[in-house]
């Protein structure tokens, strides 16, 4: 009989997470069109007992358009998009950071918005901000500083990234670990970063007796001269 083979060479079906890779992170290929917040999951692993990844998606706004113009305003003036200017105001959903829109030409009577820069500054969103009662993609926009008042907008949201929560275990190639969004205007897409978060592992595989289908199989030892 040959040398046996240490077993530390072999992954345990039995152990979950022995062998194969993670997902480390999600590049994004198309950032999609969404009014509502989307959501993330993984295909899951190519090898048994391999725990499947789990992400949250953080949004960004894509287009804005003027729904109310309000008043009182001035150029040169920052909105935030979405309520209140305090992190923790449910109104102005949760982010790290708020989407903004610098106030560029007003009405010389009224203060009235008639012109702004915006998609400088797109934010960073786990939850969007509300709606207005009544409005599809309508939702406050906020002035931080100044003195104007009632501007509303129309906006879209896009995929910024994905934050990645549980890397799981077992993928064996980026087809295994491909992210699927929910559905918006446009759906967004995106290809995972594998990253290897336990040893690497030989995995045998086994044919059916019918030689018709190949699975993975596992290692119990190593007995004799034809194993």
């Amino acid at each position: 009989m040959g040398r046996p083979l240490n077993k530390k060479y072999f992954g345990s079906l039995a152990a979950s997470g022995i062998g194969g890779e993670g997902v480390a992170s999600v590049t994004i290929t198309a950032a999609g069109n969404y009014d509502t917040m989307a959501t993330v999951s993984f295909d899951p692993p190519g090898l048994p007992g391999g725990v499947g990844a789990t992400g949250s998606v953080v949004m960004e706004l894509r287009d804005v358009a003027i729904n109310n113009a309000g008043g009182s305003y001035t150029a040169g003036d920052v909105l935030v998009i979405g309520g209140g200017a305090v992190v923790g105001d449910t109104t102005a959903g949760t982010y790290t950071v708020q989407a903004e829109i610098v106030v560029d030409t007003v009405d010389g009577i009224t203060g009235a918005i008639t012109g702004f820069t915006a998609l400088t500054v797109r934010g960073a969103y786990t939850a969007l901000p509300a709606k207005v009662a009544g409005g599809s993609n309508t939702t406050n926009l906020s002035l931080d500083g100044g003195t104007g008042n009632n501007a509303r907008v129309d906006v879209t949201w896009q995929v910024k990234e994905v934050a990645v929560t549980d890397a799981g275990s077992g993928y064996i190639s980026v087809a295994d670990a491909v992210p699927t969004f929910s559905a918006g205007t446009s759906t967004a897409t995106g290809d995972a970063v594998l990253t290897t978060t336990t040893e690497p592992a030989i995995t045998p595989y086994a044919v059916t007796v019918d030689g018709g289908t190949v699975l993975p199989a596992d290692v119990i030892k190593q007995t004799g001269d034809n194993n």
